[in-house]
């Protein structure tokens, strides 16, 4: 399923964040590998991370969770933020 992770360089960061936003309609991102190659994305997930350093280790705990193709539908499926943040939380330690 493709998905969005725009994410900012971490000297603009004031406050370590991360946002998940469902789309009721794919949206379309450039793809990383072929930014000629529109996706249609219905996953946006925006990392802030302070840290440089803890930049990887977070990046890397995102990018299992959103490999898992369950994991993904789950946040698709969820009904409120609430249910998103909670599956987010258990998932991406």
């Amino acid at each position: 399923m493709p998905l969005a992770l725009p994410h900012g360089d971490a000297e603009f960061v004031k406050s370590s964040a991360l946002a998940i936003g469902k789309c009721a309609e794919p949206i379309p991102f450039h793809s990383m590998s072929e930014p000629d190659k529109i996706l249609p994305a219905r996953l946006v997930v925006m990392l802030a991370v302070g840290d440089p350093d803890g930049h990887l280790e977070i990046l890397s705990h995102l990018m299992d969770a959103l490999a898992d193709e369950a994991f993904c539908r789950e946040v698709l499926e969820a009904d409120s933020g609430t249910a998103i943040a909670s599956l987010f939380a258990a998932k991406v330690r």
